[in-house]
C-alpha cells in the first residue's frame, strides 16, 4: 500500500498538505500537527483537519518545559517502527530543526518541501542548496541532534533532493522537481460555492510588522490611513493576521472607522467559508494577495510598499525578495506618500 506523511506548523502549510495530497495519491495520509504557542494558529489548523479525512492524524503539543523536541523524538522513532519507508515525506517548513529531523530520518522515496507563503523563495534560494549545515556546534540545532543521536539513535542527514510543491514560479536546483500547486481544491470550493460578490468593499489584509517589531507602530498606522484616504469611495473592512494584538487592532479599527475581522480561518479559506467573493484586496507583502490573485478571476490587488529602514537587515532582505516576486507575478506595488524616500522605481 503506498504512503505519505505531511509534517505542517502553519494554517497555510495545512492549506497546502490538502492540495497536495489531492495531486499525489495514496492509501495511507498520515499528518503530524506541531502546534505553537499561538492559540488561534492552533485553533485554525484544528478546524481544516476535521473537515478532511485523515488515516492518522498526531498532535504535537507545546511545552513550557525544555522537553518539546523530544516530544519530536518520540513520535519520529515510533513512525520509524511502523512503516520502514513512506513513498513521500512532505514538509510544511524547512527552517526549524524539529521538522528537518523528520526528513532525516524518515526513509522515503521523494522528499518534497510545500509552500510556507513567501518564505519560500528564500528557503529556495538561500538553503535547500545545503540542507545538512548548521552553523556552529554551539547552537541549539547542533546540540539537539547529539540529543537525538545518542538517546535515540536518530541523526544522519538529507541525502536525497528536496523537491518543492509550490504555486510560486521558481527555478528548479540541479536534481530537484517543482511540482506546480495549481489549487485544484480550493478553486474547486470557490466554483460551487454561492457567495456574494462584494464589488463595494476593499478587504485590507493586515500583518504583524508592529507585533515582530519590524515596524513602528505610528509607522504602520500612517500606511493604513493613507491606504483609507487612497480607497474613500470603497466600504473598508480591515482583515486582521492571527498574531496581531488586540490592542493594535483597536487602534487601527479606531483610525480606520471600519470593521476589524478577525477570521476563524485562514483568508483563502475565510472567503469561502462566508460566502464572500472578493473584488478589491489591498496589503504590503502578504501571501495571500498572491494566492487570491491566482484563485479569482477579475480580482483588483493592490499592494504598497512598507518602510525598510526600520526592520534588521535580515529581515529587509526577505521582504524585499516578496516585492520582487509579488512584482513578477504582475501585481502593481505602489509607494505611499510617507514611503517616498524609498530608492525603488517602481
Amino acid at each position: 500500500m503506498s504512503n505519505q506523511i505531511f509534517i505542517i506548523n502553519s494554517p497555510f502549510q495545512m492549506l497546502n498538505a490538502l492540495e497536495a495530497r489531492a495531486t499525489f495519491k495514496a492509501d495511507i495520509n498520515i499528518l503530524v500537527i506541531k502546534l505553537l504557542d499561538n492559540q488561534n494558529t492552533n485553533a485554525q489548523i484544528a478546524s481544516m483537519v476535521n473537515t478532511t479525512n485523515w488515516e492518522k492524524v498526531f498532535y504535537i503539543k507545546r511545552s513550557k518545559l525544555s522537553i518539546n523536541f523530544l516530544r519530536d523524538l518520540w513520535l519520529l522513532r515510533k513512525l520509524k517502527k511502523q512503516i520502514k519507508q513512506f513513498d513521500r515525506v512532505f514538509m510544511g517548513d524547512f527552517i526549524p530543526w524539529n521538522i528537518r529531523v523528520f526528513a532525516q530520518n524518515l526513509d522515503c522515496e521523494e522528499l518534497i518541501l510545500l509552500d510556507d507563503g513567501l518564505a519560500t523563495i528564500a528557503v529556495q534560494n538561500n538553503y535547500i542548496k545545503y540542507p545538512n549545515t548548521f552553523h556552529n556546534t554551539k547552537n541549539k540545532p547542533y546540540q539537539k541532534a547529539k540529543v537525538a543521536k545518542y538517546l535515540f539513535g536518530l541523526g544522519g542527514q538529507i541525502e536525497q533532493p528536496i523537491h518543492l510543491f509550490s504555486s510560486f514560479q521558481l527555478k528548479a536546483l540541479p536534481q530537484q522537481t517543482i511540482y506546480e500547486n495549481k489549487f485544484s481544491v480550493i478553486k474547486s470550493k470557490i466554483a460551487k460555492c454561492d457567495s456574494t460578490v462584494m464589488d463595494d468593499t476593499m478587504y485590507i489584509i493586515g500583518s504583524p510588522y508592529v507585533e515582530k517589531h519590524m515596524l513602528r507602530k505610528t509607522s504602520y498606522l500612517s500606511l493604513l490611513r493613507q491606504i483609507k484616504e487612497k480607497h474613500s469611495q470603497l466600504k473598508l473592512i480591515y482583515i486582521s493576521h492571527r498574531a496581531e494584538s488586540k490592542e493594535n487592532l483597536q487602534d487601527i479599527e479606531s483610525l480606520l472607522a471600519c470593521k476589524v475581522e478577525q477570521f476563524d480561518s485562514i483568508l483563502e479559506i475565510a472567503f469561502i467559508k462566508y460566502q464572500i467573493h472578493p473584488v478589491h484586496v489591498c496589503g504590503f507583502t502578504s501571501t495571500a494577495l498572491v494566492n487570491l490573485k491566482k484563485m479569482y478571476d477579475k480580482l483588483n490587488v493592490h499592494a504598497y510598499w512598507i518602510r525598510l529602514d526600520e526592520m534588521p537587515l535580515d529581515l529587509k532582505v526577505r521582504v524585499e525578495a516578496g516585492y520582487d516576486y509579488m512584482i513578477k507575478e504582475g501585481i502593481k506595488v505602489e509607494k505611499l506618500p510617507s514611503n517616498s524616500h524609498r530608492e525603488h522605481v517602481i
